[in-house]
């Protein structure tokens, strides 16, 4: 699970070709932090946005 939190580039989103993404420095950042452990956030050129989430390691 330590391989997920940290922050991932994206290469590939509908008509944007990876150049694009590239330059816009498109990312979704999983990184762990001390004070909000469940928060992240993603970034796309001017535009972000923040989330909760859990990851688990699927195990039933």
């Amino acid at each position: 699970m330590e391989n997920i939190n940290r922050k991932w580039m994206l290469v590939e989103y509908n008509d944007f070709t990876k150049a694009e993404l590239t330059k816009l420095e498109a990312n979704i950042d999983l990184t762990k932090r001390a004070e909000a452990p469940n928060q992240y956030g993603a970034k796309m050129g001017c535009n972000g946005m923040f989330f909760t989430a859990e990851f688990d390691k699927g195990e039933a």
